[in-house]
């Protein structure tokens, strides 16, 4: 019952409290150094921080390629910067608590 609990728990704690909402690539001034999400035309998707903008094409550093990566904006298919979610973050504790809960009155009745 430990391991299960101790699972739930890790499982929890590895929720993402953050989202990546859509913006419109074509005339968003990109800001260095935050984070995006880029689907290229060709289905790839590549998660990283703008090092660089320019009017036709943007480069982007990202955890899985070695060098950074130069891309025209007409091969962009859609771009999402990333962002805190409070909703996110408040959803995962309340299951959180409930699961502790739960689990807590489980063992208690397990034991009459």
């Amino acid at each position: 019952m430990k391991k299960l609990v101790f699972t739930l728990f890790i499982c929890v704690l590895l929720q993402s409290c953050h989202s990546y909402k859509k913006i419109n690539h074509t005339n968003y001034e990109f800001k260095t150094n935050e984070n995006y999400k880029v689907t290229l035309k060709d289905s790839k998707k590549i998660k990283g921080k703008i090092i660089e903008s320019s009017e036709n094409d943007i480069t982007i550093t990202s955890r899985t390629e070695e060098k950074p990566m130069k891309i025209l904006k007409t091969d962009i298919n859609k771009i999402g910067k990333k962002k805190f979610s409070i909703l996110k973050t408040g959803g995962t504790l309340y299951v959180a608590i409930l699961a502790a809960a739960g689990i807590g009155i489980a063992i208690i009745l397990g034991s009459l």
